[in-house]
């Protein structure tokens, strides 16, 4: 018989140990901006649909009330014009009320990452709640009929103005990460926040840009 080969278990060292937890560290860092951007991506177009879905509700419930002569409902910052069947959208409450989408969808539809939102009551007379912020931002395009480019809603953090986009980086949603514009026409982007900044957007911004409704 061959003697027998001394066999002896094979151990990590120290060293080989902390390498190991080095390399682990390192992949974990490359990873983790990736997922979290990743995360932020899909919550961006999860509120983007959200826009979309105030847009196509805006433009379907506007037709009916300009057919019968009632005024528009497009949110403007002097209110209901027309009678006293015309729609009031100078408050956030006067033009959900308006639209033809239950209390559920209102209430999912104005919330967002780090936004908490309780829409209340009975459809016309909904009230809304929550803190610190509704997650969407919307301006009076009501007062600028005929322009289809006006941006109609953004995501909170981001303020549309003539020619130019701000960001306030301590809002939610999205802070200085980037967020989304929806123009009255209906197209709608989730942008970062370099893009956001970037020349090429500002410059789609009309120069009678409306105001933020302040809602």
């Amino acid at each position: 018989m061959s003697p027998k080969k001394n066999l002896r278990k094979k151990a990590f060292t120290l060293v080989e140990l902390l390498v190991v937890i080095v390399i682990i560290g390192i992949l974990a860092g490359m990873a983790i901006p990736a997922v979290a951007g990743a995360i932020t991506r899909a919550q961006m177009i999860q509120v983007l649909n959200n826009a979309k879905q105030f847009q196509l509700a805006t433009f379907t419930v506007n037709l009916d009330f300009e057919t019968a002569g009632l005024g528009s409902i497009w949110p403007k910052k002097g209110g209901g014009s027309g009678g006293a069947d015309a729609p009031v959208t100078s408050t956030l409450e006067g033009y959900i009320n308006e639209l033809d989408l239950n209390r559920g969808d209102i209430q999912k539809m104005l919330s967002g990452p780090g936004v908490a939102i309780t829409v209340s009551g009975e459809k016309g007379s909904l009230t809304v709640s929550g803190t610190p912020n509704i997650a969407l931002k919307f301006y009076g395009v009501g007062d600028k009929p005929d322009d289809g480019q006006q941006v109609f809603i953004s995501s909170y953090n981001v303020t549309a103005k003539e020619k130019s986009v701000d960001i306030n980086a301590d809002a939610v949603p999205f802070g200085d990460k980037g967020g989304i514009l929806c123009r009255k026409s209906g197209s709608a982007e989730s942008l970062t926040a370099r893009v956001l900044k970037s020349t090429a957007i500002k410059e789609t911004i009309p120069s009678n840009q409306a105001q933020d409704m302040g809602w």
